[in-house]
């Protein structure tokens, strides 16, 4: 009589170590995420890691983790599958990581007479009116290379509508008075400009 061995192979098992689900952070984020994995009747050869259904990276040595990086705002769904040495697949279950628009607050202290500005916040409202609301009756004027606001004359008149981050604004204050303004950090371009 023969006898026949019939060896079935067992799935592997995984999970998401971290980060923790519901993980919050700022954008743009860089996210180390690790995955728990083991096979009890052969190895691990791979873990890919998923947002949603996109590929986001892969490892196949223990400790498994990627790091994604420049995650931009939004609600992502990350899973794992981890494959064995004989092709069998597991899913893990889903985190969730939240990443949020970084907000932050500008203060910009101003002098009496002339002062040289820059914002380096986006607010949500960047008409000039607004931004510069809370202290707009110690303004006499605001002008830049794009236009001119005065807020005693017709908005009609004024050239000067929004205010655009990373440019210069030259505010004459009537007197002494300070501009905070709420909005999402900005990353400026870093410009050199090198002569021989």
């Amino acid at each position: 009589s023969i006898v026949v061995n019939i060896v079935v192979n067992q799935k592997p098992s995984i999970s998401i170590s971290s980060p923790i689900d519901n993980f919050q952070t700022d954008a743009p984020a860089d996210i180390q995420i690790s995955a728990v994995a083991e096979d009890k009747d052969g190895t691990i050869v791979l873990i890919e890691f998923f947002n949603g259904n996109e590929k986001i990276g892969e490892d196949n040595t223990s400790p498994y983790s990627i790091m994604w990086t420049n995650v931009s705002e939004g609600t992502y769904n990350i899973s794992a599958i981890a494959t064995d040495n004989l092709g069998a697949e597991t899913g893990s279950s889903d985190i969730t990581i939240i990443v949020n628009s970084p907000v932050v607050i500008q203060t910009i202290p101003l002098l009496a007479g002339l002062n040289l500005i820059s914002f380096y916040v986006k607010p949500n409202d960047a008409s000039i009116s607004k931004v510069f609301e809370p202290i707009l009756s110690q303004i006499s004027y605001i002008k830049n290379a794009e236009g001119f606001y005065k807020p005693t004359q017709s908005d009609y008149l004024n050239s000067l509508k929004r205010i655009v981050e990373g440019q210069a604004y030259l505010v004459n204050m009537k007197s002494a008075g300070e501009l905070s303004i709420l909005g999402e950090k900005i990353k400026l371009p870093l410009s050199v400009n090198l002569k021989k």
